[in-house]
């Protein structure tokens, strides 16, 4: 077994950062057809779509860097914690597959004069 006694806050904070700035991209075309809806219905559509429009292009950026601040807090959090506690403790094997094939290379037996198959 080996455990996770820390985690490099930056790097945490990027992934997570970004992660959550590619799911703020994912909700724009929810925003932007709430706010065509919104342009379609004729009631004060005008001030509600250019809202919506605005908080479409500002919400992967919201998202990205609130992700970033929560995953460097959880980062930071968690060194504490590992610190008095002690890390996840994990368990890694080799990376070779099941199937005993390896898994990094041509799986495909390319004869050569005087080999045979493996």
């Amino acid at each position: 077994m080996q455990s996770i006694q820390s985690i490099d806050i930056r790097s945490c904070a990027k992934i997570v950062g970004a992660t959550y700035g590619a799911m703020g991209l994912l909700f724009c075309p929810l925003l932007l057809i709430a706010a065509l809806g919104g342009v379609l219905s004729g009631d004060n559509s005008g001030v509600n779509a250019v809202g919506a429009l605005l908080l479409a292009l500002l919400l992967p950026i919201l998202y990205g860097g609130l992700g970033f601040l929560m995953g460097a807090l959880g980062a930071w959090v968690y060194n504490i914690v590992a610190s008095t506690v002690g890390g996840i403790q994990i368990e890694l094997r080799d990376t070779a597959s099941p199937s005993g094939f390896p898994t990094g290379g041509s799986l495909l037996w390319r004869p050569t004069p005087g080999s045979s198959p493996q």
